[in-house]
C-alpha cells in the first residue's frame, strides 16, 4: 500500500424516495490526519414527491480520522476485497416419490435481485500518480443475511461499504463546508477520471451537477459544459447527465442573473 491513498465510496439508497452519497477519505503522509469530505443529494421519483410533499436537498461537510483508525478501516476493507472465499455447496434433503430420502448438493447459481437494491462504488487510488489499486462496484441491500445465498463477489461491496459508513457518525466530527468550497470541490470532481464507465459512476457526477446547480458560480460552467457533451458514460446514462448539466448551467445563470438585478448592476 503506498502512504498515500484515497478512498472513494459511492452509493445510492432508497428507491422512490433515494439518495446519492460520496465520501471520500484522504490519506496524505505529509499531513497528521484523514481528511474526510462528505456529499450526499436527495430527491424523489415525481410521483412520490405529489405523496410525501418532499422536496430535494444537498448537504455538504468536511471532517478528519485519525490515521491510526483509518488504516484499520484500511486493512479491515482490502481483506474483504481481496479474499478468495469458496463457493460453499448448499446440501439438500429431497423426498423421493416412494418415501426414501436422498441428498443433494447445489452450487446455488441463482441469484435474488430486487428493484429496491442501492448500488455501490469503491474505489481506491494513489493520489500522488492517479494509479487505480481497486475499484468494485455492486448492489447495496439493507440486510445481507437474506441475500447470502447470491454468493461473496455480491456480499462483498456492502461489506467494504459497512467498514468505511460505520465510523461516520461516532469518530468523525463533521463541520459545514462553505458554498464557495463545496462549489470548488465539486467543479474538482468533475474533472477527475470516472471511476466506472456505467450507471455507478452517473451517481457519483450527478450528484456534483445537483450541487453546482444550487451553489455554483460562471465558475461551473465550462466543466457543466463540458461533462454536458462528454462525461466517459454509456449512451444512455450520458443522456442524463447531459440533460441534467445543461438544467443546471440554466439554475446558475438565472441565479447570477437575478442577483446582479437585485443589486441594481443590471443597467451599468
Amino acid at each position: 500500500m503506498p502512504s498515500d491513498q484515497r478512498v472513494d465510496l459511492v452509493f445510492k439508497t432508497g428507491h422512490y424516495k433515494f439518495q446519492y452519497i460520496a465520501i471520500r477519505f484522504d490519506r496524505r503522509s505529509s499531513s497528521h490526519a484523514v481528511d474526510v469530505t462528505y456529499f450526499s443529494y436527495g430527491s424523489a421519483l415525481d410521483f412520490w414527491k405529489e405523496f410525501e410533499k418532499t422536496e430535494d436537498s444537498v448537504s455538504f461537510k468536511r471532517g478528519t480520522l485519525s490515521k491510526t483508525e483509518f488504516d484499520q478501516l484500511m486493512a479491515e476493507a482490502v481483506t474483504y476485497a481481496d479474499s478468495k472465499i469458496e463457493e460453499i455447496p448448499v446440501i439438500r434433503k429431497i423426498r423421493r416419490k416412494d418415501g426414501t430420502w436422498y441428498y443433494s448438493g447445489s452450487g446455488g447459481a441463482s441469484m435474488t435481485m430486487s428493484s429496491g437494491d442501492g448500488s455501490i462504488l469503491f474505489g481506491l487510488s494513489n493520489p500522488k500518480n492517479g494509479e487505480r489499486l481497486i475499484s468494485d462496484p455492486g448492489s447495496l441491500v439493507g440486510d445481507l443475511t437474506v441475500r447470502k445465498e447470491n454468493g461473496y463477489d455480491f456480499l462483498r461491496p456492502n461489506l467494504i461499504w459497512k467498514v468505511f459508513t460505520d465510523p461516520l457518525e461516532t469518530k468523525i466530527d463533521f463541520v459545514p463546508l462553505r458554498p464557495n468550497e463545496a462549489e470548488e470541490s465539486a467543479i474538482e470532481r468533475l474533472q477527475e477520471t470516472p471511476l466506472s464507465n456505467d450507471y455507478n459512476d452517473y451517481y457519483r457526477q450527478a450528484l456534483f451537477v445537483q450541487i453546482l446547480a444550487r451553489v455554483g458560480s460562471d465558475h461551473s460552467i465550462p466543466v457543466l459544459k463540458k461533462i454536458s457533451s462528454s462525461n466517459g458514460l454509456e449512451p444512455n446514462w450520458n443522456k442524463y447527465l447531459s440533460d441534467e448539466s445543461l438544467w443546471a448551467i440554466e439554475q446558475i445563470t438565472t441565479r447570477t442573473k437575478h442577483i446582479i438585478s437585485s443589486i441594481g448592476y443590471d443597467h451599468c
